[in-house]
This record gives C-alpha cells, sequence and structure tokens, in this order.
C-alpha cells in the first residue's frame, strides 16, 4: 500500500508528494517516507483537459522501523553505492531480489530531471499547438516551403534554451509574482504598439528583454481572439489586424478585469492594456500578466446590442439543459426561403432584442457570411465568426460540436471567403452577436 499526501492542489504549478510505504525486511517491520515531485502529463479529451499519467521526481528518502530494535539498525555503508534521491527505496528493493534502476529522475542527478522536463514540455506544447491551431510564423514558414519557397524573410523570436531545475523554480517564483503584484511602471510617452514590440524581440531579444523586463507596459494593438491561454486563464491575443499573427498574449489573472473581456470586449476593436511584462516566445509574441485594459475604441453603438439580464439561479438549470440538447440534436427548422444575411439576422437582435429571441429561440437556421476568424470558442469547441466583411465586427459565432462538421473547418474552410451555416440558433450576445450551436456548413 502506499499513500499520498499533496502539500499543493492538482491544479498549481507544481504538486509535492510524501509517500508512505510499509515494508517487511530480514523479519523488521519498516516505514518508508520518500520525498518527491509529481509531474503531470495531460491530454485533450472531448474538449477538456486530463491527467494522462504522471513522472515522479524523487528528491529524498527514510527508514523507520516500526518497533525499536537492534537488529532494524543498518549500517550507513551499505546505502553509499544508492543514489542519494532515493537510496532507501533501491536498498529495499535489493533485499528483496527486485531490480531498481540508477537512472530514475532525482534532484542528485539535474540531468535526468531535464530530460523529463524536455519530454513533458515536447508533448505538452504539441497538444497545445494542435488544440488551438495557433496561425503562427512558424505554420507560415511551413507552409511557404511545402509551396517551393526557398528563402524566408521573416524574422521569429528566438528559441528559448531549456531552464535547469533550479532556474525553472525560480522561475515559477517569478511568474506567481507577475500574477498578483505590479511591477515598476516602464517609462513611456505613449503605449508601445503590439506589432512594434514583438519585432524588437526578433531583431535583438537580449536587448528587448533588458528593455522590458520586470516593468508594467502599455500596449496597444487590435484584439484577434478573446479566450483562454493554454493554462486555461481568460485572455486575449493583439495583433496589428484581425487576421495578422498574434504579437502579444495578454492574460488577466484577475477575476474583475477578466469578467471585462468576457462582458466588453470584441474581437476587431482597438485597445490599450497595462500589464506586467513576463516574457516573450512563439507563438504568443510578448507575454503579459496582471492585465487590465485602460482603454478602448469601443464598437459603434449603431452595431452594439442592448445590454441582457442575467439568468436568475432558478432558471439556469433548464438554461443548461437546453443548451445540452442543442450541442446534440437538431432543432426544429425556422421558415426562410433563403439563407439569412448575418448582419441582418444580427440586426432584427438589435431593433428589437425580445422578438427576436422568441422567433428563433430552439430553432434551427441558415446563415450566410464573410468568415472573420476560425478559433475555438472561449471553451474550446471548434467555431467561426461570420461577419459581412474580413474586417467587420463579429455578427456571429458558430460552433461546431460534432467532429465530421469540425473537421471541415479544419481542412476546407479560410478566413476571407463566404459560407452557408445551418445551426441551432442559442442567443444574441455580446461580442459574439448571435451564437449557434450543433453547426454545419453546406455550402
Amino acid at each position: 500500500m502506499c499513500k499520498h499526501f499533496y502539500d499543493l492542489p492538482l491544479y498549481q504549478d507544481d504538486a509535492k508528494a510524501m509517500l508512505e510505504k510499509h515494508n517487511i525486511t530480514k523479519l523488521i517491520e519498516y516505514h518508508r517516507l520518500g520525498w518527491a515531485e509529481l509531474l503531470y502529463r495531460v491530454v485533450k479529451v472531448d474538449g477538456v483537459w486530463k491527467i494522462k499519467g504522471m513522472d515522479c521526481i524523487y528528491e529524498r528518502d527514510m527508514l523507520i522501523p516500526v518497533v525499536p530494535d537492534p537488529k532494524a539498525f543498518v549500517d550507513p555503508s551499505e546505502f553509499e553505492k544508492y543514489r542519494k534521491s532515493y537510496k532507501c527505496v533501491s536498498w529495499l528493493f535489493n533485499h528483496t531480489g527486485l531490480p531498481c534502476g540508477d537512472e530514475l529522475p532525482g534532484d542528485d542527478k539535474p540531468e535526468t530531471v531535464q530530460k523529463v522536463y524536455d519530454e513533458v514540455s515536447e508533448c505538452f506544447f504539441a497538444e497545445v499547438r494542435e488544440t488551438y491551431h495557433f496561425p503562427s510564423e512558424i505554420q507560415k514558414i511551413e507552409n511557404k516551403l511545402e509551396n517551393g519557397a526557398t528563402t524566408m524573410t521573416e524574422k521569429l523570436i528566438p528559441q528559448l534554451k531549456p531552464r535547469s531545475p533550479e532556474e525553472q523554480a525560480k522561475r515559477m517564483e517569478e511568474i506567481k509574482y507577475a500574477e498578483t503584484h505590479n511591477y515598476p511602471a516602464f517609462e513611456q510617452a505613449i503605449p508601445v504598439d503590439a506589432a512594434s514590440i514583438y519585432r524588437e524581440f526578433t531583431e535583438d531579444y537580449d536587448a528587448a528583454e533588458a528593455k522590458y523586463a520586470r516593468r508594467r507596459i502599455e500596449v496597444t494593438g487590435v484584439v484577434r481572439r478573446i479566450g483562454p491561454d493554454p493554462h486555461g486563464l481568460p485572455s486575449i491575443e493583439l495583433s496589428d489586424s484581425v487576421d495578422g499573427r498574434c504579437c502579444a498574449l495578454v492574460i488577466f489573472t484577475e477575476e474583475k478585469h477578466a469578467r471585462e473581456i468576457e462582458e466588453k470586449t470584441a474581437v476587431g476593436e482597438t485597445v490599450v492594456c497595462l500589464a506586467n511584462f513576463l516574457s516573450a516566445m512563439e507563438p504568443y509574441g510578448a507575454v503579459m500578466k496582471k492585465s487590465e485594459i485602460i482603454a478602448r475604441a469601443p464598437i459603434s453603438p449603431e452595431e452594439h446590442l442592448p445590454a441582457q439580464k442575467p439568468i436568475p439561479p432558478e432558471a439556469r438549470a433548464n438554461s443548461r439543459e437546453e443548451l445540452k440538447y442543442s450541442e446534440t440534436h437538431d432543432r426544429p427548422a425556422i421558415k426562410q426561403d433563403a439563407p439569412f444575411a448575418v448582419k441582418d439576422f444580427f440586426r432584427e437582435f438589435m431593433k428589437d432584442y425580445n422578438a427576436a429571441s422568441e422567433k428563433y429561440h430552439n430553432h434551427r437556421v441558415e446563415v450566410t457570411g464573410v468568415v472573420r476568424k476560425i478559433c475555438p470558442d472561449l471553451w474550446d469547441v471548434p467555431s467561426i465568426e461570420l461577419s459581412d466583411r474580413v474586417d467587420g465586427r463579429c455578427y456571429a459565432l458558430v460552433i461546431f460540436t460534432e467532429e465530421e462538421h469540425a473537421k471541415t473547418i479544419d481542412e476546407k474552410t479560410a478566413v476571407g471567403e463566404t459560407v452557408i451555416c445551418r445551426a441551432n440558433f442559442i442567443r444574441a450576445r455580446e461580442p459574439y452577436g448571435a451564437v449557434m450551436k450543433k453547426s454545419e456548413i453546406i455550402k
């Protein structure tokens, strides 16, 4: 029997464990206590991050006799041939005839720990890239090379060198501090443009790092995506245009500011953010923490839905059941001679929100528009945003809850093309416009 005692919750950056095991060796009963760091491997299954496995990084262990007895004494010299991180378990295995490898990850051999970190990081970020479909410069380079290009002019942020376990532990402390404290303000007359700060790091990483490290910066750009970062924290991506590359990942670690991006911020608007600069890396550009939006160029009032009252607690259960049903079943089709132009559909809700909601609630609708963005929604479900033009505001968020139709947008759909979608109407809300589920592209 083996017990694990966790010092930290699973969702934090690291998890420590104390392992207790009862052993009988040479008719002597021992308790073996071991301390280790648990490194979790995760995988995304049906849109949910789940634990796939974990690696144990050994730190130290000890033996305690269950009953004090001179016979329980072990000559310290017997442990000298074993690894310090797990010498007691090696000694026990040896006396029971079981093999115990000498290359397990342990603090006494940093290279064994770094090897595990590298393997887990490679698997995790491969999963992240596949999940979020970042339109990074790396992917653009790969596409051009496949099409016969032999030289590339685009510059990327240099790849960071792997950190040692000691450096990684120090880095985690820096991240925690940056999420909860304001760094000293960076001296600037006007906000720095997100695309400009990205270029600074591609041209001279060390100089840009020295300039912005541990500083609180005002950065401005066009919101190209709203959604969780790879760790599930609310964030926005800034660029120089809606369909540009990600130049800054702005992460909101405080609830009051996170609510603002969900309720008041829309893709395509220009914002000014105040945030702690943390690092710069591909495919995110500048990574910012403890962020807040301090200025914005809002959507025109002529194209903004009226504010809606929150769903009362007693009605939320029914609302959730309706939502689940709409994700898996076709609602009755609305009568229409032709697909609705997505901008006209949106304007029905602007003109009379209650009448339009009653008309389309729990019905299946055909809408047509220009694809302005292809990305996961806030819950990481594949989706597209429709407008009347590529750089227009989002009039409909069309979510694909079935794998066969989700593959269509991954493999056959491009930003800028006009499509006709059939989907269950859910509700209309800012900044998405009409929200649609169980969607399919029919033309």
